[in-house]
């Protein structure tokens, strides 16, 4: 099989190992919830400051309500917004690996040609032959990191101390 071909194949390999980089549309929506539930938080001591200055046994068990309604919001909020951190880090390294994925690709696509006549000889096929595997051996070392990274970065996300 000439050193094009198998090039070729490498090529097509670490295409699909790059495309486990793809960034999600959505990926910018997960700061925006932490937001709204510290809104809600907001408004619920509001409602109960409001309450505060009516009498009566009922206006204490509304604002005793809302004021635990507040307080669950408050908490909430601050575990969404360490989720969103983890999000916004996870999202940086995730780009980060997307790059290096892309120019593992590229650099291993450019190997023919870079060594132009050579590849011909039997020299060249195996320094071709070479560069390929290294290529191939970078993108493993760039997956095992980031699967590393992400059960990491998982377990933290199901430590997080949401409560009901």
């Amino acid at each position: 099989m000439p050193v094009e071909d198998v090039a070729a194949r490498v090529v097509e390999v670490l295409t699909r190992a790059e495309s486990l980089f793809a960034i999600p549309a959505d990926a910018a929506a997960a700061g925006e919830a932490a937001g709204r539930v510290s809104d809600a938080a907001a408004a619920s001591r509001a409602i109960a400051s409001r309450t505060a200055d009516l009498s009566g046994a009922a206006a204490t068990a509304h604002s005793a309500a809302v004021g635990a309604a507040a307080e669950r919001l408050e908490h909430t909020a601050s575990t969404d917004s360490e989720l969103a951190q983890h999000v916004a880090d996870t999202a940086d390294a995730h780009h980060g690996g997307g790059s290096h994925a892309a120019e593992l690709r590229a650099s291993a696509a450019e190997i023919p040609s870079a060594l132009g006549p050579a590849v011909r000889n039997p020299a060249g096929e195996v320094a071709a032959l070479k560069a390929l595997r290294n290529r191939v051996a970078g993108m493993q070392r760039l997956l095992a990191e980031h699967s590393g990274e992400s059960a990491r970065v998982a377990g933290e996300i199901r430590n997080l101390g949401y409560r009901p």
